[in-house]
């Protein structure tokens, strides 16, 4: 894959991150205005559960960033795999047409 389609990939994820966590964020402002006073069962406030599964989410996230980064993703490596085969077969097409 190209160098520079691997940068607008990264950029695009780390765009997606953004504004996922800009819309948490302000998701998060308003459920925390209205449910500041209610508590749940075990004690925890509605937000600061919203706010731990946030962090899990967005752990879950840069692992997954990490592993397609160090090329060991299958959610990269799979579809890498039908781009290289169908790179082969037009390489093969095209030499045979020359």
């Amino acid at each position: 894959m190209p160098v520079h389609r691997e940068r607008e990939k990264k950029e695009s994820v780390a765009d997606e991150m953004e504004v996922e966590e800009q819309e948490h964020e302000a998701s998060t402002s308003d459920e925390e205005e209205s449910d500041t006073s209610s508590v749940s069962e075990d004690g925890d406030t509605s937000g600061e559960e919203t706010q731990e599964l946030y962090r899990e989410r967005l752990s879950q996230v840069n692992c997954k960033l990490a592993a397609v980064e160090a090329g060991r993703a299958a959610e990269y490596l799979d579809p890498l795999a039908v781009l290289l085969e169908n790179m082969q077969v037009r390489t093969k097409v095209a030499g045979k047409f020359d």
